[in-house]
């Protein structure tokens, strides 16, 4: 028996297939093999560091960073301080990677104090500087993270990460994520305030390096 393949119907199976598959990259699993992961919540961060120096510490902080799951490239700079990750944050939260390579510096007996930067373009504005003060003395905020101003006329800051203790019975993200920020700040009315954010991807030369972490505000 002879199955017609509408042509409509052809098309509309095509177009299914596509939208389902659409949105999946592959990335490399470290081994030659690929995995899919979700396009939609791929993020590239710089964080900054203080104190690394050597070879040794590079790899160790490379190796520490790969291991974590989804991510696909980390690279570190020990001439500005830093290391450039991309991962899916969906499944790996900032906070996860930032505690990752601290955990590298309590091994040679360093703080490395990983921080990324966020800007805020609009935050001089004078009806603008006290809801982002607002957002950053957020309650569930401060078990996590403490902001730190690199340039406040440019609305630019540090986010530095306190430890966190992660619990092995839990699947998925833990501790902060990016969206804890971007949300009330970037997205529209009633959830955020519409405002240009970004977390920096990318190292600026306005962005002071090897400038000692600030005592942690009570």
């Amino acid at each position: 028996m002879k199955i017609r393949t509408f042509p409509m119907l052809r098309f509309l199976l095509i177009t299914s297939i596509a939208l389902m598959t659409n949105g999946l990259v592959h990335a490399d699993n470290g081994d030659g093999t690929k995995v899919p992961t979700k396009e939609g919540h791929r993020v590239k961060l710089i964080y900054y560091l203080s104190g690394v120096e050597g070879q040794k510490e590079v790899d160790a902080i490379a190796l520490a960073v790969k291991a974590l799951n989804t991510v696909t490239a980390a690279s570190v700079d020990t001439g500005r301080g830093y290391v450039k990750v991309a991962f899916d944050s969906q499944d790996l939260s900032y906070h996860q990677v930032a505690q990752a390579i601290a955990d590298v510096g309590i091994r040679f007996e360093k703080k490395y104090d990983p921080r990324v930067v966020i800007s805020i373009p609009d935050y001089s504005k004078p009806e603008v500087t006290p809801k982002i003060k607002a957002i950053f003395a957020d309650e569930k905020l401060k078990p996590l993270i403490w902001i730190e101003a690199i340039d406040e006329s440019k609305g630019v800051f540090f986010v530095h990460f306190l430890p966190l203790k992660l619990d092995p019975a839990k699947t998925g993200t833990q501790g902060f994520n990016g969206g804890y920020l971007a949300h009330p700040i970037h997205m529209v009315p009633p959830t955020g305030l519409a405002l240009p954010f970004k977390y920096s991807a990318e190292d600026s030369p306005e962005i002071p390096v090897f400038k000692a972490a600030a005592p942690k505000k009570s």
